[in-house]
């Protein structure tokens, strides 16, 4: 779930709208409308204080505007500009009749879309709230749309529209676990608000991987091992505060509001961006990168649908896999700038459930993703807050992991497969093959050795409101187990650490107990 902050006409209305991220969902919002009387004054908060961007705005009659501001991958909000004088209700028709500018709409909560399967269910279910029949949607598409909105001269309070949001995921899978916002945990949080605390710290990455920095670089000596000393404000604090106004205005003003130019795009690992050419990067020999995003297939090379069929032979053929329902791993584990190893096993369920436990000298770390919410526990060395739920990328991100301990469901797990230009990984060839969970969604990388056609590599991604951060998994020392080949090194590295597992065992079909894939515990004491 996530904190939504609505700024209209010089109110903020503080909220929690459900917003569903997996397309197993029956019902899906994809949009909530709102018409605002001060129309700069909340482009700027949400642009420049709350940091979303803006898809796209256009002006229907020249005069007034509207504007689409993403929040997550496939969910909007749809900001109109009101007039100040505008009737407190409004008909069907004269809604309508705003889409094609000719109206002036009340500020306020206008309206919501719901992508949903079955639309008489659905309908239904939003009479059982009681909430006025829907009109069908105004504009033609391929698939049955509704616009729920009001009718008979009356608006849909704020309280209904939130009960139509938050049916989106009771309906589906009960009540989501609220994140804590990085403004609860933190002190000091001055431009950063209103993001999951999961996703504040993976702003913190960038920034490193960006300036090339660590966290006591950034803010104060002291701060090492005291959270609290992390609100102590710093010069390259405030700096950077205002490079985040001026990157977040270069976007608006030039690219529509789309994340071009990101801290990254200048400094590139450097503290200062550099200024003057380097004739020697000039005059060597290029260095070959995987595009953020793969557009089109690569030609000369095998097909996606041929890649993977060679994987699943290389991993011990379909008629195994099928035969894979879990398996226990036990083994070593190794932190950054931790030369000590420590005991860890991974829990695995087919469909899609994974627990991977590590027994460190602060206290244990648990990562968990039950099949559809995930969670990780980590020691106070490591978080401020002991059990944190994943959101967005992150939880995409742990769905592609606990899927890929299963390979023979690869296929049928991701769509929009693209496959790029061969890549070299430690002197290997490999061919690199893009999916996504759902059309439009993140992508997702596979690196496949052209040779054995045995997986080394992924690459998931999650957004931040300061730009994308990857997640690095690679998978070498395949083992046969009971004729299944599987990794038996596994390190994983993102912008604020990294960690390998090294196995000693692996039990195929163990029985596992379902506690295992349950929401985990605040950590335990440390070893001794």
């Amino acid at each position: 779930m996530r904190r939504l902050t609505l700024f209209l006409a010089g109110v903020a209305i503080v909220g929690n709208l459900a917003i569903a991220q997996d397309n197993r969902n029956d019902l899906r919002v994809m949009v909530v409308g709102l018409a605002a009387r001060n129309y700069q004054e909340s482009m700027d908060f949400y642009t420049k204080v709350m940091g979303f961007k803006a898809g796209f705005s256009f002006s229907p009659d020249g005069k007034r505007m509207n504007t689409y501001f993403q929040l997550s991958r496939d969910s909007f909000i749809e900001m109109s500009e009101t007039a100040a004088n505008a009737a407190p209700g409004f008909t069907q028709e004269s809604f309508l009749e705003m889409q094609s500018a000719t109206e002036a709409m009340p500020a306020g909560i206008t309206h919501v879309h719901i992508q949903v399967p079955d639309v008489a269910a659905a309908v239904a279910r939003l009479r059982q709230l009681g909430l006025p029949a829907p009109a069908r949607g105004a504009f033609p598409s391929r698939r049955r749309r509704r616009r729920w909105m009001p009718g008979s001269r009356t608006i849909l309070s704020a309280a209904a529209i939130a009960a139509a949001c938050l049916l989106n995921v009771a309906t589906a899978r009960g009540q989501a676990e609220r994140p804590p916002m990085a403004e609860e945990v933190f002190k000091n949080v001055q431009i950063l608000k209103g993001i999951p605390v999961k996703e504040f710290m993976g702003t913190m990455g960038f920034f490193s991987a960006a300036t090339g920095m660590n966290c006591t670089q950034c803010h104060i000596e002291e701060s090492g091992g005291n959270w609290a000393r992390y609100a102590d404000d710093t010069d390259l604090k405030r700096t950077a505060r205002r490079m985040i106004a001026m990157v977040n205005s270069i976007n608006q003003s030039w690219f529509r509001g789309q994340r071009v130019v990101t801290c990254y795009s200048c400094h590139r690992g450097g503290a200062k961006p550099m200024v003057i050419p380097d004739l020697a990067e000039q005059y060597s020999e290029p260095v070959l990168r995987v595009p953020d995003e793969i557009q089109r297939d690569f030609q000369g090379v095998p097909s996606a649908t041929q890649i993977l069929d060679k994987y699943v032979q290389a991993v011990g053929g379909m008629q195994r896999l099928s035969s894979l329902t879990s398996f226990v791993a036990k083994g070593d584990f190794e932190g950054y700038d931790d030369f000590n190893k420590y005991p860890v096993e991974i829990y695995a369920k087919a469909p899609g459930l994974r627990t991977t436990i590590a027994h460190g000298v602060y206290g244990d770390s648990t990562a968990t993703y039950d099949g559809r919410n995930g969670w990780v526990a980590s020691p106070e060395s490591v978080t401020p807050v002991p059990v944190l739920p994943l959101t967005g990328g992150d939880l995409e991100g742990a769905r592609v992991e606990a899927e890929l301990a299963f390979p023979g469901r690869l296929k049928q797990i991701l769509t929009e497969w693209r496959v790029g230009a061969p890549f070299t990984i430690a002197d290997g060839e490999v061919y690199v093959v893009q999916g996504k969970l759902a059309p439009g969604g993140l992508p997702v990388k596979l690196f496949f050795d052209q040779e054995s056609g045995l997986l080394v590599r992924l690459v998931h991604y999650a957004d931040t409101a300061v730009g994308r951060i990857p997640t690095q998994v690679d998978y070498a020392d395949y083992r046969d187990v009971a004729g299944i080949k599987m990794p038996f090194k596994l390190t994983t590295t993102w912008t604020d650490g990294r960690s390998i597992i090294e196995l000693r065992s692996v039990e195929l079909n163990a029985s596992i107990d379902a506690a295992k894939f349950a929401k985990p515990a605040p950590p335990g004491p440390p070893l001794k």
